[in-house]
């Protein structure tokens, strides 16, 4: 592990918001993190477009300190969309490790969020969404 460069605490993230398998345009999608080394944290907010699609790049902080001093990396996560005046819960996990694309064992962020659907535990992170 190099003690110079960035840690990654939020993949990039691309995915399409649906409601009974038809896109849903407009849709606010929020993305939070929170890092439990320096208790960081902040949120961005992005619109679906007419197909449902959102996206967000990636989010870096330098290493600073913690490429010196050993721990264990711990990222909160969370991404939340808001549609017709409810919220749903997306995505909910808790990183451990500064890689790109981390979350997922090295595969890019893909989701198909369905809003219909209820959320799950599927044994590495909670939500209505689904990874590809």
């Amino acid at each position: 592990m190099s003690i110079f460069g960035s840690n990654v605490l939020f993949s990039a993230v691309q995915g399409q918001v649906l409601l009974n398998g038809q896109p849903v345009a407009g849709a606010e999608v929020e993305r939070r993190y929170r890092w439990a080394w320096n208790k960081s944290e902040g949120k961005e907010v992005a619109r679906t477009d007419t197909r449902g699609g959102f996206a967000f790049g990636a989010i870096s902080q330098s290493k600073g300190m913690s490429g010196f001093v050993p721990h264990e990396p711990v990222v909160f996560q969370e991404i939340v969309i808001r549609h017709a005046g409810k919220e749903y819960f997306a995505w909910q996990y808790t990183k451990h490790n500064y890689d790109e694309n981390g979350e997922l064992h090295g595969r890019p962020m893909h989701m198909i969020c369905e809003l219909s659907r209820a959320p799950v535990d599927n044994g590495e992170y909670f939500g209505l969404c689904e990874t590809r």
